[in-house]
């Protein structure tokens, strides 16, 4: 049981941590951490794919749509940092949580 809920609070912590940090956690945890159950590495990966698109999402209001980010980069902020606390509850009580917007990436 402990492993389980040390399994379940790495895993709040990474969902989280997207908030502030985009990819970086997940991506460390997921090369750091292989040796976790089916569960945790489904969710890294979830976790990292999310992150990954809100990356991309972030890149293409920036760069491509450029005039438009004073619109569009906040609801990009507000939709990841909803998403990320929606995903940090879920697995912290140990549910699976699949993001409803997020390209699948890694596999």
């Amino acid at each position: 049981m402990p492993a389980q809920q040390n399994e379940s609070t790495i895993l709040s912590l990474t969902h989280a941590s997207g908030i502030f940090f985009g990819f970086i956690i997940p991506i460390i945890i997921f090369i750091v951490k292989k040796d976790g159950s089916e569960y945790f590495n489904a969710q890294i990966k979830e976790a990292l794919n999310f992150q990954i698109t809100i990356g991309i999402a972030f890149f293409a209001s920036e760069i491509i749509l450029g005039g438009l980010i004073l619109f569009i980069t906040p609801i990009i902020y507000i939709t990841d940092l909803v998403f990320c606390i929606v995903a940090a509850i879920a697995v912290s009580k140990g549910k699976d949580y699949k993001y409803p917007i997020a390209l699948r990436l890694v596999r």
